[in-house]
Order: C-alpha cells, then structure tokens, then sequence
C-alpha cells in the first residue's frame, strides 16, 4: 500500500530538500547561502521558489538569484 501525504508534509520535504540544495550544493565563497524557500501546492501541481543573494563574484556583491521548478504530484 503507498504512503499517503498531506499537502503539508509534501510542502515542509519540499522546503527541507531546497534549503538543503541552496546550503550545500551551490558554489560559494562566503557562507553558505540563505535562501528564501516558498512552496505551494495547486491542483496537483506543487511549485518551489528559492532566491537569495549569491555572494560568489566578486564583482558583483549581494548579486540575487532566484529559481523556480514546478512538478505533478502522483
């Protein structure tokens, strides 16, 4: 029998997993990056948002990036 999730356990993984990808996967030379993570689940569509500010070029301090994915929840 498959596990069964509410939206809020599939958003918090949701959120848990991009924070952990922006703190450890992403080149910096500062440290690690704090990003801002929203979810939302619509339909059966869930959506991640990550932005913060990237402090790896050093000609541009403070430069923001953002990204945003979206996937079916099955």
């Amino acid at each position: 029998m498959p596990a069964t999730y509410t939206d809020g356990s599939r958003i918090s993984s949701a959120n848990t997993v991009a924070t952990q990808v922006c703190q450890n996967k992403l080149v910096s030379f500062g440290d690690a990056m704090s990003a801002s993570i929203t979810s939302s689940i619509s339909g059966d569509i869930l959506t991640v948002q990550a932005s913060g500010d990237y402090d790896a070029f050093y000609l541009f301090p403070g430069f923001s990036i953002s990204a945003q994915t979206s996937m079916r929840l099955e």
